[in-house]
């Protein structure tokens, strides 16, 4: 009994006659009802989620769980907010997974986490069935129980939120057809009514295309219009084209739903110009391929963005081909940045040089060799235009490549 008490054991006396036999069969007999019991729990707890499942929704489905099991759960969509959750613990619990959502969401459907925060251990599991559809954030009990129940709340919140998913879609029609008549053009009166339609009043718009893959476009503008206020998405051909308002932070949307897929971004206008925009925007998609990532009109010029639009090969070949003989004579590249300032400046002599640092007839000077060099008269309009096109071509190259000499 002592060294019992000292090992911090129970202390089982067992008559000499009985055998060991059957004290193992006795134990293994109690661990088969306890494993019983919990199956007969789980199977229950199975059986009153499928049928709050068939009637009910989401909120029906938890509150089932919570009575069932005491454990707090949440269900989020695809941006992380509540959609339906139960259990005192609901609010601290989404605050805890939320710092987990963004990385987990980025892996799809394979994305799972578990993670501690306040002394609340919160499991983080993907919802939906061939694409994520939301998460569930859900308590973690004490001690360790089977998972069937868990994998059974999934499996009957995957349904319920693919069930949403397809009731959407007379929604998402809707925002499409919204999309093509705002882009076929309408006056700003019209196009400020179809906007308020759906629950937008933006004094601007701008346009946003992304190229998606063959198998994914319908996918991807159906996850665009559920996260996108207003939902104005449309598919066409591999494109993906939407309307999207200021408040949206396009890159990172862009970089959460179409991670490395080409996207231009047009310029934010008013909604009579919508379909300006998204020509824009359209124009810009062969730009993003180009630069590996999302181009957005007005990051930088017009004129830049559209001759990236053109082969690097090009590009490089006019340009150097036209200062070529300015190259050569300037290694150092002062008159290069000279005539690049004095063209800015439309040809205002005090302006460059102030803008230099130099003196006026250092600009003079540098200007007549560029003249000289290249044995064009720079007072002609088409000279200057040839020179500075050739200027922004290599601007345009280096935009396109950074990296590139």
């Amino acid at each position: 009994m002592a060294a019992a008490e000292e090992a911090g054991l129970p202390l089982l006396v067992v008559p000499d006659e009985v055998p060991f036999i059957a004290v193992t069969k006795a134990v293994f007999a109690a661990l088969a009802a306890e494993d019983r019991r919990a199956l007969e729990h789980t199977v229950d707890v199975q059986r009153r989620l499928t049928v709050a499942a068939t009637s009910g929704g989401l909120d029906a489905i938890l509150k089932v769980w919570l009575d069932a099991t005491g454990r707090a759960a949440v269900v989020t969509d695809l941006l992380g907010r509540e959609l339906a959750g139960v259990g005192p613990a609901a609010r601290p619990l989404l605050a805890a997974g939320r710092t987990v959502l963004d990385e987990v969401g980025a892996r799809g459907l394979l994305g799972s986490a578990s993670v501690a925060v306040d002394g609340l251990t919160v499991g983080v599991q993907p919802i939906g069935a061939r694409r994520l559809r939301g998460h569930l954030l859900l308590a973690r009990p004490p001690q360790p129980t089977p998972g069937t129940a868990d994998a059974a709340l999934v499996s009957l919140l995957t349904l319920e939120l693919e069930r949403r998913h397809l009731a959407d879609e007379p929604r998402r029609r809707a925002g499409a057809e919204a999309t093509a008549r705002l882009l076929a053009g309408m006056p700003d009166d019209q196009a400020a009514a179809t906007l308020a339609a759906f629950g937008l009043s933006a004094p601007s718009v701008r346009g946003l295309a992304v190229r998606a893959r063959p198998d994914d476009t319908a996918e991807l503008a159906a996850d665009l219009a559920l996260v996108l206020p207003g939902g104005l998405v449309r598919s066409s051909g591999d494109t993906v084209e939407a309307l999207v308002v200021d408040e949206v932070d396009v890159p990172a949307l862009l970089d959460r739903f179409a991670p490395g897929r080409p996207a231009g971004i047009g310029a934010a206008l008013r909604p009579g110009a919508a379909a300006v925009s998204l020509r824009q925007a359209r124009a810009l998609v062969a730009t993003s391929s180009r630069l590996g990532r999302p181009a957005e009109a007005g990051e930088h010029s017009t004129s830049r963005l559209l001759l990236t639009l053109g082969p690097p090969e090009l590009l490089a070949s006019f340009a150097d081909t036209v200062l070529a003989p300015i190259d050569a004579a300037d290694p150092r590249g002062q008159l290069l940045a000279t005539l690049r300032v004095w063209l800015d400046a439309n040809g205002a002599w005090d302006v460059t040089a102030q803008r230099l640092g130099v003196h006026r007839h250092t600009v003079r000077n540098r200007v007549d060799r560029i003249e000289q060099l290249t044995g064009r008269a720079l007072a002609t309009a088409s000279t200057r235009y040839e020179l500075w096109l050739a200027l922004e071509a290599r601007d345009a190259l280096s935009y396109a490549s950074p990296t590139r000499p």
